[in-house]
């Protein structure tokens, strides 16, 4: 068995997740920590709760690599664990998230095609979006290897009606808190400049200043 075969199948041992729900309805955040004490982030956050498509990020010690360094198979068992604890409570129609590296594309197709459908999801071709729209994600999310998944009873036409009713907003945000304050250059993907604010905002705390909001794509 080949060494990418073999970290597939040994995606049965996460490690132990802790959840935070104290957020908006249908966002959640959990964290755990790989052997070498690196910190493992994941987080779900609505672009649009009506219109059901959420955003996928998924860190290790703060890095988009989720194989190097050892223990793919146990981090991505991690991943899956807290997609698992995500679903229990709210099944969007759209998923979002992009692989960070093109090194990894396959590695994530494979995945995908094996853990979606227990999950009641299915890739969706992002080839079938307009080259504009596609754009805009990849600006959005900072990478060139889209994955969007639907969930299995929605159909492919209404799949692309939600994603395309979407643009690329930019923003400059000042986090607050009581040990430090930084400001931050980012993008999102919104309907508006309003829900791009209110997704900021549950990005980046309540208390966070988001301001020069400007529609780029």
């Amino acid at each position: 068995m080949r060494s990418r075969e073999f970290i597939i199948e040994s995606h049965n041992s996460p490690f132990d997740l802790e959840y935070d729900y104290n957020f908006a309805p249908a966002e959640l955040h959990a964290n755990a920590y790989d052997r070498q004490g690196r910190p493992i982030e994941i987080h779900f956050v609505p672009y649009d709760i009506r219109a059901g498509i959420v955003d996928v990020e998924f860190t290790r010690d703060n890095s988009y690599d989720m194989t190097g360094g050892g223990d793919a198979g146990q981090v991505f068992a991690t991943v899956l664990a807290a997609f698992r604890e995500y679903l229990k409570g709210y099944q969007p129609k759209i998923l979002i998230f992009s692989g960070k590296g093109s090194s990894r594309q396959s590695y994530y197709n494979r995945m995908i095609a094996r853990y979606a459908a227990p999950l009641g999801y299915q890739q969706f071709d992002v080839n079938k979006l307009s080259p504009k729209t596609k754009q805009r994600l990849e600006l959005s999310l900072g990478g060139s290897n889209l994955f969007v998944l639907r969930r299995r009873s929605i159909p492919v036409t209404e799949a692309k009606e939600i994603v395309q009713g979407f643009h690329v907003y930019r923003a400059q945000v000042r986090v607050r808190n009581p040990e430090y304050s930084t400001s931050v250059d980012t993008a999102v993907f919104a309907k508006s400049p309003a829900m791009a604010r209110l997704l900021l905002k549950a990005q980046y705390g309540q208390d966070a200043l988001v301001s020069n909001v400007t529609r780029v794509a």
